[in-house]
């Protein structure tokens, strides 16, 4: 049977936060049934054997492979797209080893879905050189597609490819630590016994906000690193020993300074800021608020907006000792809506970001019953969801989750969550996660309006791949036929994330049904 000339199509790629020994790869958009999918993978680690395994879902086949040294491998899978792939977001890839992962997954037409390649053949060079040289490829015609694959055991090189190539990927591992490839899934001082750490990142959970203060920083940060969990914590005595913690993405002032019972100055905060900047510039500073913003300054009796010690002026003198702003309130505790309470807390975190430095914000998600004497009930999951979402489209660059429970001080208890917020979490955190970089992504904008009616709320995010149309149901009740109107875009159709389906754009309208705050990102390839 003779073929069409082969052609790329689309691509996307998966760069490992840090070792794992599961990774999730994610697809190119907008794939077609009978295309085909070349998949690159290379795994860096020091003392990774040749003998690690590289396990796909079924449907791969390992088409070449190569070694460096025992420090990387470099594999090419492939497989024909079928009519269940053409909606598949990602695929499982599992080592046989903990280690990180840069992946290239590439969709092509025109080639044989049975036998896609006519030769292969594979360099490797060990000395110090600037330069190598592509293995030349025997009986090739004309219209033959010519794909070579370059990695390195030292990770921190790039690339300039022979005349006549296009460079698809060029990117390094493990990544800078910023939030344009990490989206912060935290959770609230947590204890390290009886193995919670790791329990937390089998959630999906990425980082550990805050130390409780009875714990051993020492042990406490040997355990995070161990566990592989990136960290907020309070900083080091001297500073200078936190230089070296590369999984400490942040310090973090004391939490809920202005809190009129337990307050810290805001002279103090400033100072830390100060002190912390000058010693690490380019690591972020955590500042976390009390989400209502009614506190004062409790050294002043009667204070007042116009004495600066209340309301916007003295918030504002907080606000200039961080670089990532926060805020908790937790609605089902307090017998508050749940999105509209988490909306508020979000966009007045975002006024006052605005009014400084125009920092991130971060939101805290209360996923337990704090209190268990009062009349007020833990969120449910699904409500859990909402409030998660919510902050998401409302614009945040990071999250943690609040599952302690506190009253009476007798049952207090680390970890509170029941198992059906656990199950919603771990799903919830996944996406999030595999969406990282789309999350972090500029929000709205690029030609592009979506608009939707109450109680939908939406977002979007125009990413190099693809469109991202993240649409919430912020209401108790579903919501039936509701309708997502698209400008700016020309796309029929659209693929559900995480929801291996797919939907008909028809006069620029998605229609959809919708759970009580559930959500629903739409995907439309570029």
């Amino acid at each position: 049977m003779a073929y069409a000339v082969p052609a790329f199509v689309s691509d996307f790629d998966t760069r490992s936060l840090q070792p794992e020994l599961t990774h999730q790869i994610m697809a190119p958009l907008g794939k077609t049934e009978g295309n085909m999918l070349v998949l690159s993978v290379a795994v860096h680690g020091s003392a990774t054997p040749a003998t690690t395994t590289l396990s796909l879902p079924a449907g791969w086949t390992l088409y070449a492979s190569t070694d460096v040294s025992n420090k990387v491998l470099l594999r090419v899978f492939w497989k024909a797209i079928t009519a269940a792939d053409v909606t598949t977001d990602s695929y499982l890839l599992t080592l046989g080893h903990v280690r990180t992962v840069i992946a290239h997954c590439a969709q092509y037409s025109g080639l044989d879905p049975n036998d896609p390649f006519v030769g292969f053949t594979a360099t490797t060079g060990t000395g110090a050189s600037t330069t190598r040289t592509l293995g030349s490829i025997a009986s090739i015609n004309q219209d033959a597609l010519i794909v070579g694959v370059v990695a390195d055991a030292d990770l921190d090189n790039t690339y300039t490819p022979p005349t006549g190539y296009t460079e698809r990927l060029d990117r390094h591992s493990p990544p800078p630590l910023t939030t344009t490839e990490l989206f912060p899934i935290g959770v609230d001082a947590q204890s390290y016994s009886g193995g919670k750490f790791t329990t937390w990142k089998n959630r999906g959970v990425n980082t550990l906000f805050r130390r409780p203060s009875s714990l051993n920083i020492e042990t406490w940060t040997t355990e995070a690193n161990t566990a592989g969990l990136f960290m907020v914590r309070n900083p080091r005595s001297p500073l200078s020993g936190d230089a070296s913690e590369t999984r400490l993405i942040g310090w973090a002032q004391p939490d809920e300074p202005d809190g009129v019972t337990s307050q810290t100055t805001w002279e103090d905060v400033q100072a830390n800021f100060a002190a912390w900047q000058a010693s690490a510039p380019t690591r972020p500073v955590f500042l976390n608020l009390i989400g209502k913003f009614n506190q004062t300054d409790n050294r002043d009796p009667t204070p007042s907006v116009a004495e600066e010690t209340a309301g916007i002026p003295w918030y504002a003198k907080y606000v200039a000792g961080c670089t990532w702003l926060s805020a908790d309130y937790y609605p089902a505790n307090n017998s508050q809506p749940i999105s509209a309470t988490v909306a508020t807390m979000v966009e007045t975190l975002k006024t006052k970001a605005a009014a400084s430095t125009g920092q991130p914000v971060f939101a805290g998600i209360e996923c337990s019953r704090v209190d268990t004497t009062d009349t007020d009930a833990a969120p449910t999951a699904a409500e859990m969801r909402g409030e998660l979402w919510t902050a998401i489209v409302r614009g945040v660059r990071g999250i943690y989750y609040f599952p302690q429970r506190v009253v009476p001080s007798a049952s207090f208890s680390y970890d509170a969550t029941t198992a059906e917020m656990q199950a919603e979490m771990t799903k919830q955190n996944s996406i999030i996660n595999r969406l990282a970089r789309v999350l972090q992504g500029t929000i709205g904008g690029g030609g592009v309006t979506a608009t939707v009616a109450s109680p939908l709320e939406v977002t979007w995010r125009v990413a190099a791949k693809g469109v991202y149309i993240i649409v919430l149901n912020t209401g108790a009740g579903n919501v039936t036929d509701g309708t997502v109107t698209l400008t700016g875009l020309a796309q029929t159709t659209c693929t559900v994330f995480d929801e291996n389906r797919s939907e008909q754009i028809v006069s620029n309208v998605i229609t959809d049904t919708w759970a009580p705050y559930q959500v629903h990102i739409y995907v439309l390839a570029n």
